[in-house]
């Protein structure tokens, strides 16, 4: 009930809670899609593999990511990068290029996302007050999920109707539907303590030390590390599992997805 409250009090975080639900509620239809369709058209596990790989990569950029985000405005940062994924999408959806394209449009992407989970994480002290943060990050990381465990099941009902172009495509307008909801959020205060900002090689090069030289939070990093590590194969073998051993079709492969994803709710 605190997070209703919190919505209520604040319209800036709860037009931020919605482009939090309905992006990544898109970008898990479009990523179940494209699973489907590298598979149905390969036949390959290892074809599915790279998919997953180079939507993997990027991420591993988030120390650059981060900064990008600390010297941009974040509801312009965020408005571009949606609509480039939005264009991408789009061109994904039109085109469904072969393999090797594909992947290269997944990867570029990914790539336009990476700094923009920094970027709405910025914006959440702009918009909810001190003593409201750990709810607000609380209810934002809930809801984001809450895509991940509705949008491979719709997914796959609209891939066995229609193909993954239709789903491309609603990813496409998710994009589309949020950017007003970015250009509308305040802009975060700045630091005035701050006399001179420091170079990007040396911001970059400062949050990975900071893991490095403190020990609970390099155990916390780690302990994600091996999690993730010891899970990512689950978006691999699910697919296989719901087609090969037990014969079933799509809604089956994105019931299966989001199945492991409901845990995180």
């Amino acid at each position: 009930m605190a997070g209703f409250g919190l919505v209520r009090r604040s319209p800036g975080f709860a037009g931020l809670l919605a482009a939090q639900t309905i992006s990544p509620l898109g970008d898990a239809m479009a990523t179940t899609a494209l699973i489907l369709h590298v598979q149905r058209t390969t036949g390959s596990a290892t074809a599915v593999g790279l998919l997953l790989f180079v939507q993997a990569i990027p991420p591993v950029a988030a120390p650059l990511a981060g900064v990008i985000a600390d010297r941009f405005q974040p509801g312009r940062l965020l408005s571009i990068g949606w609509l480039v994924q939005a264009v991408l999408a789009g061109l994904l959806a039109l085109l469904l290029p072969p393999l090797g394209s594909l992947l290269a449009v997944v990867f570029v992407l990914a790539l336009a996302d990476t700094p923009l989970t920094a970027a709405v994480g910025r914006c959440i002290p702009a918009v909810v007050a001190d003593d409201d943060l750990v709810a607000a990050n609380a209810l934002r990381s809930g809801v984001r999920e809450l895509g991940t465990v509705l949008g491979p099941p719709l997914a796959g009902l609209l891939f066995a109707a229609s193909g993954a172009r239709l789903v491309l495509g609603l990813d496409a307008l998710t994009f589309l539907v949020v950017i007003p909801l970015a250009l509308r959020l305040p802009t975060p205060a700045r630091d005035t303590d701050v006399r001179f900002r420091p170079s990007f090689v040396r911001d970059a090069r400062d949050g990975p030390a900071f893991v490095w030289r403190t020990p609970f939070v390099l155990a916390v990093a780690l302990g994600f590390w091996v999690v993730v590590f010891f899970s990512a194969p689950d978006d691999l073998i699910l697919p296989f599992l719901a087609t090969l051993t037990f014969r079933a079709g799509p809604v089956a492969v994105g019931a299966l997805l989001a199945a492991a994803s409901a845990g995180l709710l």
